[in-house]
């Protein structure tokens, strides 16, 4: 679980939630942090109520009938000529005149037009009187601004009024195995060539990304990914070291230049377009999680979720700690990533996870203490700061389902952000009351979410954890 620091009130309202067949008791307290709402969720044996974009452009596509070019120097030759086309994006703060970060970027379209990632400029967009995008043509610093974003897919489209040759958007994918260069400035040393091949795309993903076997490093986010004839097949975006690099897809970077098509848009609408993204990109990733029939596995004594869907990543652990004879099992599955919206906010990662805590021979008052001590350390997933979002408010019940008198103590806290109306972080956490000596504490993360989308995901999820 991830960590949210900066909360100035948690306001917990033990009030109704959209559930059947419950006990439910009202009590309204502020709380510093959410963790001390997860404290005080945990305390099950001290009370009742404790636990809880400018003118239109047209790319030229490259035709797909190019013969191949085998020689690698010759490939490095071609991309050589390609020099006056890349150029590294400076970002700098108004104040200091000096820059905050940098990344690549590339001419695209007549050669009006600059392509990189979204990330690279997301600060630029959503903080303009403090920052500024500019790129370095001999002495002279060049201004760039936003036409158009894709904060899901990490691409931005800027215009800049210095033109020069533009960089040919490749028509058809590379095949598997296939050499390409990624040109870039790592850590602002130059402009670097980093050859690799081409992986196809990577399994298990929401949202297309390519596997590139290059060494790509910091600075050269937004920089091409060329073919051996010098064709843009991706744009570089990440990095997992040893040779594992991500690219995106150019055919993400050909619909956002139909987009520019359309119209100019301001910063207020570039802003909002975000907002949309990060909505359509959430409901897309629920709708795809609560599609399936949820598999219910065994845990211990319990019966929990499975993998609900083939593009999450599980893991599982267990401890038994025999001096103090207590035996602790945890599994959960996640999302492989997140979109970096701005700064401190993350959006779009989704997880749940599942800790069965068994302790033999404890007293009643001491197992119920060591629960509180475990829930006490959760945190929602994802990342946001105070600027991103407001403070959550939760809803805590105890819930007693209907067909087998399953008892729960939960909290359902959400947090909306403050740029998007109508988006919203979802923390969840709930823990059982049947057993003495047993309990199952269930969670999930899912953020920038409608609450219609969360409220379907919390109706599915609570119903599934049982005792065997």
């Amino acid at each position: 679980m991830g960590c949210y620091k900066g909360l100035s009130a948690v306001v917990i309202r033990c009030n109704a939630l959209p559930l059947k067949g419950v006990v439910r008791v009202l009590k309204t307290t502020k709380y510093s942090a959410i963790g001390q709402c997860a404290h005080w969720l945990a305390a099950v044996s001290l009370s009742v109520c404790a636990l809880i974009s400018g003118p239109a452009y047209t790319q030229e596509l490259a035709p797909n009938n190019k013969p191949a070019v085998d020689s690698g120097q010759q490939a490095k030759h071609t991309i050589s000529t390609f020099k006056d086309s890349i150029f590294q994006v400076r970002i700098i703060n108004v104040d200091s005149k000096n820059a905050r970060s940098f990344g690549s970027g590339f001419y695209i379209g007549d050669g009006g037009l600059i392509a990189t990632n979204y990330h690279v400029i997301n600060s630029v967009l959503f903080e303009p009187e403090n920052y500024r995008a500019i790129i370095e043509i001999g002495d002279e610093e060049i201004p760039l601004n936003i036409e158009a974003v894709d904060a899901i897919s990490d691409v931005a489209i800027l215009s800049v009024p210095v033109k020069r040759p533009a960089l040919a958007l490749s028509a058809v994918p590379p095949a598997r195995g296939e050499r390409l260069y990624s040109v870039g400035n790592p850590h602002d040393l130059g402009m670097t060539i980093v050859e690799g091949n081409y992986n196809g795309l990577i399994d298990n993903r929401f949202f297309d990304q390519i596997h590139f076997s290059g060494a790509l490093n910091p600075g050269m986010s937004g920089g091409p990914n060329l073919n051996a004839n010098g064709e843009v097949v991706g744009l570089n975006v990440a990095t997992k070291g040893n040779q594992v690099g991500f690219l995106v897809p150019v055919d993400k970077l050909k619909a956002l230049l139909v987009d520019l098509e359309v119209g100019k848009y301001s910063e207020e609408e570039l802003q909002q377009k975000v907002g949309k993204q990060i909505q359509k990109a959430s409901h897309y990733v629920v709708t795809e999680l609560l599609s399936p029939d949820w598999p219910i596995e065994d845990m211990g004594e319990a019966l929990v979720v499975g993998k609900v869907h083939p593009n999450l990543h599980c893991w599982g652990d267990s401890d038994e700690d025999e001096d103090n004879h207590l035996i602790v099992i945890k599994r959960g599955c996640h999302s492989a990533s997140s979109f970096p919206i701005y700064k401190t906010l993350t959006s779009g990662f989704v997880e749940y996870e599942f800790w069965h805590i068994q302790g033999k021979d404890w007293p009643e008052y001491s197992y119920y203490r060591m629960l509180q001590k475990q829930v006490s350390h959760a945190r929602p997933g994802n990342q946001a700061g105070e600027d991103d979002v407001e403070n959550y408010t939760c809803e805590i019940d105890i819930v007693t389902r209907e067909q087998d008198g399953l008892k729960r103590k939960i909290s359902y806290c959400t947090r909306p952000y403050k740029k998007f109306k109508g988006l919203y972080d979802v923390f969840y956490m709930g823990v059982t009351l049947d057993k003495s000596h047993v309990a199952v504490m269930e969670h999930f993360t899912l953020s920038g979410v409608t609450q219609e989308d969360s409220a379907q995901f919390l109706e599915k999820f609570i119903k599934q954890v049982a005792w065997q």
